[in-house]
């Protein structure tokens, strides 16, 4: 926090304590008055590890499409308090690729929360399952042929 507030990024706020992001214009919660941290906090940690001390020179997130405000919200305060740029002088491409949203059974979006997901190898399990179904389907027709 001290860190942010050096650099001006910090506003004070009687219930908590935000890094302007987006030029100021999207706020990125930073602290709770409480002294709690963020998902966003550990974020921006993160990239400032990565970048500095392990020297990466492009960061890859994948979520899904959910999270896409609040990765340019990290990406532009991180960019902003410098921590993008690595020991070399090097500007780190920060990236954020999203996929769909997953689902239960009953349409709703899945969420670690409410630990009602999946372990991943069950959902590899699904999609290879539902990818071999749509590759039977496809064989069955007339346009497509398998290689001899």
């Amino acid at each position: 926090m001290r860190w942010l507030d050096s650099r001006k990024l910090e506003a004070d706020r009687p219930s908590f304590e935000e890094a302007a992001a987006d030029g100021g214009r999207d706020p990125m919660l930073i602290q709770k008055s409480a002294g709690t941290y963020l998902y966003g906090t550990v974020d921006l940690a993160t990239v400032r590890q990565r970048v500095q001390d392990d020297g990466f020179d492009r960061v890859i997130y994948v979520t899904d499409g959910a999270q896409k405000r609040h990765f340019r919200q990290v990406f532009d305060v991180a960019r902003r308090a410098g921590w993008t740029r690595g020991a070399a002088g090097h500007e780190a491409r920060l990236e954020h690729v999203t996929f769909g949203t997953v689902q239960g059974a009953d349409g709703r979006k899945l969420s670690s929360r409410d630990g009602g997901t999946l372990p991943l190898s069950a959902l590899l399990d699904r999609a290879a399952a539902a990818a071999q179904t749509v590759q039977a389907g496809l064989a069955s027709t007339s346009w497509f042929s398998r290689p001899k």
